[in-house]
């Protein structure tokens, strides 16, 4: 179109249109925007309400995110029908000569009655004597906590088990023995998971019962030593 035929006062087409886009974009971002300023105010309400009613805000928790997870109850220790699992380490030294062993138990704790057990151990020992070897040893003992403080339970407990060692134990015995033992030992509350500390002292005895006869059952009674830790399951 030429200068002399364009009406006075009139808007390109083109303008027109780059005027119509720019009043959308305006629109959209004022429509995003009260969104975000909507969702702003809900969660400020959310989080005002909870002051109104004395509750407080979790500073640990997002804005909105709603009250705190809630945390899972702790069995109470020695409860009757709880389960707890124990790894302990010990020392043991022969009374008669100086012999000494070593060990490393898994336990699994089921308490028949009210600070009652059963505990059902298996784990690993190595014996320093005249042939050094190793074993693996499964016992089932019985626990009674007969004294309870707050955070704190002196036990004794007693039973025996099966050792299967690669070598003779003692030397001039057998690679299959049994191995009774007592004694008494104490636990530790260590916080709100429910894990304690644990550890006391046994006798410790290694015996075949005169499977191969007297001449090849020598025995073995020492004071074992033992720490270790036990959680809730």
């Amino acid at each position: 179109m030429s200068r002399a035929g364009r009406v006075p006062g009139s808007i390109p087409i083109t303008s027109q249109l780059v005027e119509i886009e720019h009043m959308e974009r305006i629109r959209w971002w004022v429509a995003l925007l009260s969104c975000v300023l909507a969702r702003s105010v809900v969660l400020a309400d959310d989080d005002f309400s909870w002051l109104v009613r004395g509750e407080g805000v979790d500073a640990s928790q997002p804005p909105g995110s709603g009250e705190a997870e809630p945390t899972l109850a702790v069995t109470p220790f020695g409860e009757v029908g709880s389960w707890r699992w124990a790894i302990y380490g010990g020392a043991a030294a022969d009374v008669s000569n100086d012999a000494e062993h070593y060990n490393l138990h898994f336990s699994a704790e089921h308490f028949l009655a009210e600070y009652f057990s059963i505990n059902l151990e298996l784990g690993g020992l190595f014996f320093d004597q005249e042939q050094d070897t190793g074993g693996a040893n499964f016992n089932i003992l019985f626990r009674w906590h007969f004294l309870q403080g707050d955070d704190w339970t002196i036990y004794g407990d007693a039973g025996a088990g099966l050792l299967l060692a690669g070598e003779e134990v003692p030397d001039t015995g057998t690679n299959f023995n049994f191995t009774p033992q007592a004694g008494v030992g104490g636990t530790i509350d260590l916080g709100d998971d429910g894990a304690r500390l644990m550890g006391g002292v046994r006798w410790h005895h290694i015996s075949n019962a005169r499977i191969k006869g007297e001449d090849h059952n020598p025995g073995r009674d020492s004071v074992m030593v033992y720490v270790g830790v036990s959680f809730p399951w």
